[in-house]
């Protein structure tokens, strides 16, 4: 029994850890774009 409630807080431990991590490179990655934008207008200046 405690087994098998241990492996479901796991399972949800893992999927809440997914969701951040993904959350975390979308932003960082968000972020980048976002640097990389304001490079090429500055050199169109």
């Amino acid at each position: 029994m405690s087994d098998s409630i241990a492996e479901e807080n796991g399972k949800k431990f893992q999927g809440i850890l997914k969701v951040r991590i993904e959350g975390v490179i979308f932003a960082s990655n968000a972020t980048s774009n976002n640097c990389n934008v304001d490079n090429e207008k500055r050199s169109l200046d």
